[in-house]
């Protein structure tokens, strides 16, 4: 690795380091606009979801009584089912397309969240739950971004979810489980092994 990749390695890593210190999840989102430049997608992917694994650990273990298994199971059980997908996705995908995506994640996510009145779903909506999971699992196996729209499509549920104590703890626990799963899974099925990291 020359200096100038060192450089934006080192970038990605406080990049996405600051943000979850800073917000509690985020790292991924972040961490890839540096690394995949650098990085084939398959890399650049297995790090920032090792490294938001260990992040997003404690975090989850400081809400992990706020929990309610059957709120979460809904968003969980589908996102593990889009993680091969996801990670099928990411061997035919190239950097620069990844990147791009990305950056229109990034700029969804944060003008979604700059915006003052957002619509409030009051009704029960588990289909929309199931898809919204499934789409962070594909997201989550493609590039380790299994939060950005179970995230956003928390806050439109209610309200009162957006400052109830039993919020963030979803929105750490969902990606947090999904991103554990797909480095295990890209560690299993070899996309991405010590040596070719290092």
């Amino acid at each position: 690795m020359d200096s100038y990749s060192l450089i934006l390695f080192t970038a990605g890593a406080i990049a996405g380091g600051f943000i979850n210190g800073l917000a509690g999840f985020g790292t991924a989102l972040f961490a890839l606009g540096f690394w995949l430049q650098i990085l084939p997608p398959e890399q650049a992917v297995f790090i920032s979801a090792t490294m938001s694994v260990i992040t997003g650990l404690q975090g989850a273990w400081l809400v992990r009584r706020s929990v309610i298994p059957r709120r979460i199971a809904r968003f969980v059980i589908p996102g593990l089912l889009g993680i091969p997908v996801g990670i099928m996705l990411l061997s035919f995908i190239d950097a620069r397309s990844l990147l791009f995506v990305i950056a229109a994640l990034q700029i969804s996510y944060g003008g979604f969240f700059i915006m003052k009145d957002l619509p409030n779903i009051t009704r029960k909506t588990p289909m929309i739950d199931i898809s919204v999971g499934l789409m962070g699992g594909i997201l989550g196996g493609a590039a380790s971004l299994s939060g950005v729209l179970p995230t956003m499509w928390c806050c439109l549920l209610l309200p009162s979810w957006r400052t109830h104590r039993s919020f963030r703890p979803t929105l750490l626990r969902v990606p947090t489980r999904i991103r554990q799963i797909h480095a295990t899974c890209s560690a299993c099925i070899g996309l991405t092994t010590w040596r070719e990291i290092a």
